[in-house]
Formats: C-alpha cells, sequence, structure tokens
C-alpha cells in the first residue's frame, strides 16, 4: 500500500501556494504600473463642469486641501450654495481632477454677495471710488491643486482660466481675503498671465471661523485688477475699455 509523506505534502502545497500568490503579486505590479504610466503620461484638461462626477472628485479634493493646508480637521468640502450660482472648473488628468477653482460673479444685471461679504462688509462700501455698483466683478474660491502638482502649471492655467470667463461676463476686478503667502502667489500668477494682483494690508478683515487655526495677521484682503492699468490712486475705470485688450493677453 502506497503511503503519504505529509510533511513533503504540506511543502508541496506550500511552494505551490506560493508561486500562485508570486504571480498574482506580479500581475498586480505590472497592471498597477502600466496605469501608472498611463496616468503619468496624460495631459492635464482645464474645464468649467458641470459633471456631477467631476464634481464629487472637486469637492473631495478641496477637502484634502483645506484640512491639510489650513489644518481644518472638521472643514467639509460638500456642495454649498455658492457652488450651485457659481461655475465651477476642474482640473484633470484623465477622469482624475487633480484640482479646481470657483468662479462666483456680480454684475449689475444679477447683483450677488461674495463669499466673502457679510454685514458691515461690503465690497461697494469698502470702495466707494470704484464705481463698483456700475460694473461686474467677482471673487475666486474654493482654488485647490494637490500638492504633487502644484509646481506646475496647473495654478497659472486655472488662474488664466477664471481671468477669462470674468472678464467675458463683464468683470473688472476680482476680490479675495486668503492667507499672505497665497495672495503673494496669486501675484505672482497674476503678473504672468497680465492681471495687476494687489495686496490691500489696509483693509481690516473680519473673522471668518474657516481661518481660526490661522495666524489672523497673515490673512490679508486683496483685489485682482483685469486691467492694470485702473489701478490708479483716486481714479475710477473706464467703462470704455476694450474687453479685447486683456483677451489678448491671457489667452
Amino acid at each position: 500500500m502506497a503511503t503519504i509523506d505529509i510533511a513533503n505534502a504540506d511543502d508541496v502545497s506550500n511552494s505551490s501556494s506560493a508561486h500562485v500568490v508570486a504571480a498574482l503579486e506580479t500581475e498586480y505590479n505590472e497592471t498597477f504600473l502600466r496605469v501608472r504610466r498611463k496616468f503619468e503620461a496624460a495631459t492635464i484638461t482645464y474645464e468649467y463642469t458641470t459633471d456631477p462626477k467631476l464634481l464629487e472628485q472637486y469637492y473631495k479634493v478641496r477637502e484634502q486641501c483645506y484640512r491639510e493646508d489650513l489644518h481644518l480637521d472638521d472643514f467639509s468640502g460638500e456642495e454649498d450654495e455658492y457652488d450651485r450660482t457659481g461655475h465651477i472648473i476642474v482640473a484633470r488628468k484623465g477622469d482624475v481632477v487633480i484640482g479646481g477653482a470657483r468662479l462666483v460673479i456680480s454684475t449689475p444685471k444679477n447683483r450677488i454677495k461674495l463669499p466673502l461679504e457679510e454685514e458691515g462688509f461690503q465690497v461697494q462700501e469698502l470702495f466707494p471710488d470704484m464705481n463698483l455698483e456700475n460694473v461686474g466683478y467677482c471673487e475666486f474660491t474654493r482654488f485647490v491643486v494637490l500638492p504633487e502638482y502644484r509646481k506646475g502649471e496647473a495654478c497659472t492655467e486655472i488662474s488664466r482660466m477664471l481671468v477669462n470667463q470674468a472678464v467675458k461676463e463683464g468683470c473688472l476686478y476680482q476680490f479675495c481675503i486668503s492667507p499672505l503667502l497665497q495672495s503673494r502667489n496669486y501675484r505672482a500668477v497674476g503678473k504672468n498671465i497680465g492681471v495687476l494682483h494687489v495686496i490691500r494690508k489696509d483693509i481690516k478683515v473680519p473673522y471668518k471661523d474657516i481661518y481660526r487655526n490661522l495666524n489672523m495677521k497673515g490673512i490679508c484682503f486683496s483685489i485682482t485688477y483685469f486691467f492694470p492699468e485702473m489701478e490708479q490712486e483716486g481714479s475710477k475705470p473706464s467703462l470704455k475699455t476694450e474687453k479685447s485688450t486683456i483677451l489678448e493677453t491671457i489667452n
């Protein structure tokens, strides 16, 4: 009668299992590398979108960035009223969103409160000499880019498209509240695309809960002049300025 060497049988079984696991790991790694190479080779696409799947990704990216960059552990990136009324641009590689921003516009025909405005802090009251009641202006908000893409073109291209759309819809200015370092980055990007971003340290920014974990001295108000020649102390903007001037610069 034949006998079975239990010890050797176990060795054979273990060896066979090990080979299967190794083969599966190899196949997984090769598949992962193919997907990764395809993703890294993909160019970044910039577009305004209402696609629910892309918006959901953007909301998650901004939640991640606000929690990590501003140390707001309970910040929610979920959709809010300004997402529904504004324009959202996303930067994506393939179907993967790597950044984006929101554009909120206020015009004489559709005058709305900007996200930064609140009772006692209204841009028309802050700058009575800028003729704001008769012109369009806007705010760029929830501007985020994943850390690994911040040294590339993403920030500049998102900014370019924000400015382009704002000008097309009749805006002359963009108002912003942000950390000082971020405002300086906006200023550098603005210079690259032909607009003037001016940090106004003389404007006292009201306390906002979103900045509770930041040094309030580092939070500042700034203005982007889409037509830099308008930034002259004591002067009002000419409503006859041709939009084509800046569109040629930023396109």
